[in-house]
């Protein structure tokens, strides 16, 4: 049991939400892919109610992990391609199958450490859905009173996974297959958008995965070349006001497509704004390294920073990694700024060297980190 990594990386706050929410094997599910398993289904994935046992991680398996870059869970921040089935031709399993193929092969590569067995929150296998308890019907709710409230509690808790530092959120950022009876890309579909920004305030640089960004030959790379294809293009957080204004003025144009317009105001945007003051509240790490941020990425870090100070948020990070990144010298100003503020009281180390600042910058960062505190800056 790799305890002191768990624990570091977040894990035992995790645990609690197996109680109501089940986690896919990844391998099992590479299998069913192939037709392994279950080839009856062609390779469309079963809802909860159908999944056999050996599809369902466990918590000794997720402990067992000895892995060192993060935890051994991811979730899919995807869209529904029908009302009845979020993949009912398989197209999309079939277009993330390298990410999940490669995931299995690390799992099997030698290495000095145990490596995991992977855990992944899809909610169509996750939480017990309507319809196939007895039969689908749009007018008639066949689940029991178990699965109603095992499902309620799952929906709850959902966010957990998604904002976590080290769950590795896989952002299926394609084109809806063809014919798809919701055919908006997910881009445009508001729980969607909340889902990537939420996972885009406190979780690591290499936990946030666009499958877009998959190479041609991804299931011939190991895991660690897939991360490094598919970081790139996260987004650093976003103010909980700037968030709240992006989805009123998407809802009013119509640019953003809800199921239900009061979502966004009286779902989204509040539990948002409870994510943004809880998360930056309780990380002791900001790791947002080698992610090509230029100045306005810096700036609007910096705004979050100092959103979150306005909303009487003790920002909890005691590192900000931000090194390997563009953020030239406005950028590391903008960030400079808040720090000076005071909009990170416990901050204890500072990384932000190699983001093309001018000379000048680069001692002034230094002099604001004293002054701050920092045991430790790289400029």
């Amino acid at each position: 049991d790799n305890g002191s990594h768990r624990k570091e990386m977040g894990g035992p706050e995790l645990e609690p939400l197996l109680a109501h929410t089940t986690l896919i094997n990844v391998d099992w599910l590479v299998d069913f892919a192939d037709r392994k398993v279950m080839p009856e289904r062609e390779g469309v994935v079963p809802a909860w109610q159908q999944l056999p046992s050996e599809a369902i991680v466990s918590l000794t398996q997720l402990r067992q992990s000895g892995y060192k870059n993060g935890l051994p869970v991811a979730v899919l921040s995807y869209g529904w391609a029908a009302k009845h089935h979020p993949d009912p031709t398989g197209e999309q399993l079939r277009r993330m199958l390298p990410a999940l193929r490669s995931m299995k092969n690390f799992k099997n590569s030698s290495s000095s450490f145990k490596v995991p067995t992977w855990g992944l929150v899809w909610d169509f296998m996750s939480l017990p859905q309507r319809g196939y308890t007895t039969k689908y019907d749009a007018d008639h709710e066949d689940r029991t009173d178990y699965q109603l409230k095992r499902f309620g509690k799952g929906l709850k808790h959902i966010n957990v996974w998604y904002g976590h530092m080290a769950v590795t959120t896989l952002v299926c950022d394609w084109p809806m297959p063809a014919g798809a009876q919701n055919p908006h890309p997910i881009d445009v579909r508001g729980w969607c958008v909340f889902e990537r920004h939420l996972s885009s305030i406190v979780k690591v640089s290499d936990c946030y995965l666009q499958l877009s960004r998959l190479p041609a030959d991804a299931e011939r790379m190991d895991w660690g070349m897939v991360v490094t294809a598919c970081m790139g293009a996260r987004r650093p957080p976003l103010a909980a006001d700037a968030f709240e204004r992006l989805m009123r003025d998407n809802l009013e144009s119509g640019a953003f497509k809800f199921t239900n317009g009061k979502d966004a105001t009286n779902v989204c945007i509040p539990q948002y704004a409870e994510a943004f003051t809880r998360l930056l509240g309780t990380s002791k790490l900001l790791g947002y390294d080698m992610l090509g941020w230029g100045a306005a990425e810096g700036e609007q870090l910096a705004a979050a920073l100092a959103c979150a100070q306005r909303m009487d948020t003790a920002v909890a990070a005691e590192r900000l990694v931000l090194n390997g990144n563009e953020l030239g010298t406005a950028g590391v100003r903008a960030i400079g700024k808040v720090i000076e503020a005071g909009a990170l009281p416990r901050l204890k180390m500072l990384y932000i060297g190699d983001n093309g600042a001018d000379d000048e910058t680069r001692e002034w960062i230094k002099t604001v980190a004293r002054g701050a505190g920092c045991s430790m800056v790289s400029a």
